[in-house]
Parts: C-alpha cells; structure tokens; sequence
C-alpha cells in the first residue's frame, strides 16, 4: 500500500535495490533522489531553525554593517527561490505530472525563504558565522550529488522520455551551481558587528571570530602552535578571556540561582529582591531570629551550567552510538572478501569505515572541550563564592573555618567539581556501552557471552568495596590536611615568636607528625587505587579469554572465524575504556561527595550583621555600633 502511494506520488519506485545495490552502476530512484534527498537537508533546518534563533536573541552583539557576503548570499538564495518557481511552472504544464513534482519545489522555496530569514538575523544579531547553515548548505550539496550526477547523465546521454527533462536537468545544475555557492560562502567569516555589549579587550581570542568549520576543526588555534614553533610563548602572546568564560560571569551566573534557591526554601521576602539577588551572598545573618533552612550547591550548579551540560551528553550519546557502527562496519569488509560481491561494496564499507571513525572522533573532541569548559566554569564560581563568603564570616563561623580549611576548599574541592564534569557523563554513558557491547557480542556468540559477564559481575562488588575504603581515607586525609595548614599559617604568622623561645623544633615536630599520618593514607589510598586499575585493566582480556573458550566448548559446531574473532574483539576494545575507568569514575562521585558536603557547610555558615557596621559619607570612616 505504501508502495503504491509513493509510485502515485512520484511516478517512479521510491526505492529499488537492483539499481541501488545489486548492480555494478549503482544510482538511486528518480523518485528517491526527488524526495527523501531533497527533504532530509529541509528538515534538519526546520528543526533547528527554532534554537537557532532562540539563541540568536541572546546575542550581546548588534547590526552586522551591510557587506558584500550578506549581499551576495541573499542574491543567490533569491536565485535559488525564482529556480524552484520556474519548477513549479513548468512542471504544470508538462504532459505528465505527479505531486512530487510540485511539492518538492515548495518545499524547497519554503526552506529558502527560512535561509533569507536567518540571514537577516544573523546580520541584525551579530552573528558573524552560523553552524546550523553551513550544516544545511553541506547536506544541500552532499545529498544533490545524485541528482546531479543524473542531471549530467541525461544531458550526455538523453532521456527516454519526452517530458522536459532535459530543461529540467539544465535548471537542477545551475540550482546545485548556487547551492555550492552558498556553501563555500559559510566558510568565510561575517564582519565584525557595529556594536556589542562586551568591553573592548587588547588580544581577543580568535575563536570568537572563527567561522563554524574553523572551530569544529580548532584551525582558529594553528596561529598560536605557529607562533610556539619559532618562538617560545610568552604571557604576552596569550589571548585575553572571553566575557562569558570570566570568573565574574560565571559567578554572577551561579549566585543568582543560589540567590534564588537560599530565598525559595526558606520562604523569605525581600523587598528590594532584585538588588538582594545581586549583590547578596546568603541569607543567614548573625542575630538574625530567621530559621535558617541549610541549601545545597548541587540545584543551583544544576541550573546554571546544566544546560550547557545537556549539550554535552548529546555530543557523548551520539559518539557512544558511533563506535558501535565501525565494528559492524568491519564485519560486512571481512564478509565481502568472503563473498563475491561488486567491487564498489568493498570501498563503500573502507569509506564509511574511515567517516565514521572520523565522526566519533569529532564528537569525542567536541565533548572534551564543551567537558572541560564547563568544568572550569564550576570552578571559577566556586572559587570567587568561597573567597567572597570567607569576607563575611561572623566570629562564631571564623572558629569553625580556619584558614587553612578555607585555602583547601578553594584549590582541592573546587577542583575536584572540574574532575567531577567527566566523571558525571561517563557514569551513565559507560553502563549504556558496556550493554550495546554485551548486547552484540550475544548475537555474534550467543550465550557463552554470560560466562564473560559473570566475570565482570563477581569484580564489582569487590571494586565497591575498595572504592569505599578509598573514599574513608580520602575524609581522613583531609582532616589531617586541614589541621596540617591550619599549624603551618600558625607557624607562619609567629614566626618571631618561635625564633625568640626557640620553638621550632616543637612545631616541627607536630607538622611532620600530621604530615607522617597524611602520608600513610595517601600509600593506602595508592596501594587500593593500584590494585582497582590493575583488576579492571585485566578485566578485557580475562572477559575475551572465557567468552571465546566457553563459546568453543560448549559445541562442536561453534567455529570461531574470522568474521566473529574480529567483530568480537573490536567489541571487547569497546569494552576495555569503561572497564578501567568506571572505578575511577566512582571514585571521583565518592571524592565529589565529600567536597559537596564541605561546602554546604561552609557557604551555609552564618554572616556578620550588615546592620552592625555603619559608613560614614563625610570621612568615609566604618564605626561598629
């Protein structure tokens, strides 16, 4: 029935596998090639076009100066629009038509008419280089090949038909002519906008004005490298911080949402919330006879840098699924060395064995830079909110945060929220491989993969058991490491003091004592994390080792060949990154949680009374009242 509808629809098969796969020319349907490759590129910019333009609003920059790039895309988008209109003129007229004939051209009109709309904002917005066009320009001319590969054919060899096709196919190659067009002119970066929100600063980062193909591909970074080959860099030759990336920013970001979520639980008021939620830490004032409800950090970083971070685990998700392709990839390669089958199937299968190779590879890369931003981002917030909450501790709260205690929060638990970032996605994304994993290694060698799995179930209640010493003297170690710099800034403030009653060896003596204690729990937590890496690196090849000796005993008919050996083993590589790295991943969850639950302590703890302190305009004078 569906069948029927499309020949209705087309005049022709929409798909035919002795002209696309069985045959030493292949080429796609007239119907295919009209249809489904005409609209895959419409719809993936009508999806998308709706978050282009949400986040083309949140631009800080305005007003792109006209120039001849904008000028010259619109022209040829115009082109493009009175080509399709011609389509659908002539295509009315023919002797024979079908609604594909007519349909397509308003698809296309409709797509292009959305380009030209975009093309306004981006100028309007300061949007200097588009990703979703380059990718709509790139599949424009990526999936019209075929058609205009026949286009050609009909032109050097002629149709059978006498149904216009001839003017149709002249129309098509001029169409595919600006649609190329179009695309190189995504590769050339837009001008700078005539005014933006942001502070001139001396060296801007080149990324900023990278077209979409020089970041994905992080050429805008190749000057630099350049520059460290003839020379060597210094502080000079570093570019100066993007805006958005700047502890100020970050922090503004993440103190409004923990603003917000301090206020939302404890059902506080303010009347002037909007400059409370600015320059306001916390609500807890000393004195204050408010019952003060304790806040986590975990929903405001959640809300700030989470969405940044859905991002992320798409980049991860589609990754994840391409490693699985090149496996079966290699599968049907060793398959057609084995069959007799036309030779443009075996360079069809290296072909997209190298391009998706290549496209895990970039989602692998963009993951790890989106990861790592978002990582230092966390940081940086958390670093300025320690410093600035340290300057508003009451005296009570000063006796139960040291100093030393404080400088640990800034340069340990901050950073283990940037160790924290990986960890995070690979907790989710690792158990979704390792199951695609087992999941086609059952379909390849069928039960004797459980006795491989029951390998790796009997290690983990071990690898628990470790992980949860390592987190035990991770605390210790902690304390110990607080009380240690708590002595030294003691030491270090009466120095004088110590030199006069002669006092130094006492002390020295208490610092080593706690540093001696420090240290055995780091050879404990080292001996534990050597013994977790050395039992889950073995893990892929004892998991190989017992799969394949079970899948050959348990049948004589079981032949392991080299179709199942290879495919097996590529699945097994797959297999050993999260193997190894998951007990790192739990420990790095565990070290997390013990950072988190520090910080809620400290930027709960209670604050000097504003009202305590009085400033004086005249002399500028603080009296304490």
């Amino acid at each position: 029935m569906v069948e029927e509808t499309l020949n209705s629809f087309c005049g022709s098969p929409f798909w035919d596998n002795n002209v696309t796969w069985y045959t030493e020319s292949p080429r796609f349907t007239q119907c295919f090639e009209k249809t489904a490759l005409v609209y895959i590129p419409c719809m993936f910019l009508w999806i998308f076009a709706a978050v282009e333009i949400y986040l083309i609003h949140s631009s800080k920059a305005k007003d792109i100066p006209w120039n001849w790039r904008s000028k010259l895309k619109l022209v040829f988008i115009f082109v493009l629009i009175a080509i399709c209109l011609f389509d659908i003129i002539f295509n009315i007229f023919k002797i024979k038509v079908f609604l594909a004939d007519i349909f397509t051209p308003i698809v296309k009109i409709i797509s292009l008419v959305l380009c030209c709309i975009l093309v306004t904002l981006h100028r309007k917005f300061g949007k200097r280089s588009s990703g979703l066009m380059f990718l709509f320009w790139f599949l424009v001319v990526l999936f019209g090949f075929p058609q205009l590969f026949s286009s050609v054919e009909v032109l050097l060899i002629g149709h059978p038909s006498n149904n216009g096709e001839n003017v149709m196919s002249y129309f098509f190659i001029v169409y595919y002519f600006f649609s190329l067009s179009l695309f190189i002119l995504q590769w050339i970066v837009d001008l700078p906008p005539a005014s933006t929100s942001y502070a001139p600063v001396k060296n801007p980062c080149p990324e900023e004005s990278a077209s979409f193909p020089s970041r994905i591909t992080f050429s805008w970074f190749n000057h630099l490298l350049s520059k460290g080959f003839k020379k060597t860099l210094t502080s000079n030759d570093l570019w100066s911080m993007e805006f958005h990336n700047t502890a100020l920013q970050v922090f503004s970001l993440f103190n409004k949402y923990w603003n917000a979520f301090i206020v939302k639980k404890n059902g506080l008021v303010f009347k002037n919330s909007a400059k409370f939620m600015k320059n306001e830490d916390s609500v807890k004032i000393a004195g204050s006879e408010t019952v003060y409800k304790p806040c986590s950090i975990v929903p405001p970083l959640c809300k700030a840098f989470g969405p940044e971070f859905a991002v992320c685990s798409i980049f991860k998700i589609i990754q994840i699924f391409l490693s699985f392709v090149s496996p079966q990839l290699l599968k049907y390669l060793i398959l057609f060395m084995e069959r007799d089958e036309p030779m443009w199937h075996g360079y069809l299968y290296a072909t997209l064995l190298l391009v998706f190779s290549t496209l895990q590879m970039f989602f692998m890369t963009q993951f790890g830079k989106i990861s790592q931003i978002i990582g230092l981002r966390i940081r940086s917030a958390l670093t300025l909110a320690i410093y600035r909450k340290a300057l508003k501790l009451s005296n009570s709260s000063k006796k139960e945060s040291t100093v030393g205690e404080i400088v640990n929060l800034m340069a340990v638990d901050a950073q283990r929220f940037y160790q924290l970032i990986n960890s995070l996605s690979n907790l989710w994304s690792f158990p979704v491989q390792i199951l695609l994993a087992i999941t086609l290694l059952w379909q390849s060698l069928g039960p004797s993969v459980l006795s491989g799995l029951a390998v790796l179930v009997i290690m983990v209640p071990f690898n628990g058991y470790l992980v949860s010493k390592t987190r035990g003297f991770q605390v210790k170690q902690m304390k110990h490491k607080d009380e240690r710099i708590k002595i030294m800034n003691e030491v270090f403030s009466g120095m004088k003091v110590l030199k006069l009653y002669a006092w130094e060896p006492s002390f020295q003596e208490r610092i080593l004592k706690i540093r001696k204690k420090e240290a055995n729990l780091l050879k404990k937590t080292a001996r534990l994390k050597a013994v977790i890496t050395f039992m889950w690196a073995s893990a892929p090849f004892l998991v190989s080792l017992v799969t394949f000796a079970t899948y050959v005993l348990i049948d004589e008919n079981n032949i392991l060949d080299t179709s199942k050996a290879f495919v097996s083993l590529a699945l097994f590589n797959i297999l050993r990154p999260p193997l190894i790295v998951l007990p790192l991943v739990f420990s790095n969850v565990m070290q997390a949680g013990v950072s988190i639950k520090r910080l809620n302590k400290f930027l709960n703890s209670e604050e000097l009374d504003p009202n305590e302190v009085t400033h004086h305009d005249k002399d500028g004078v603080c009296v304490c009242v």
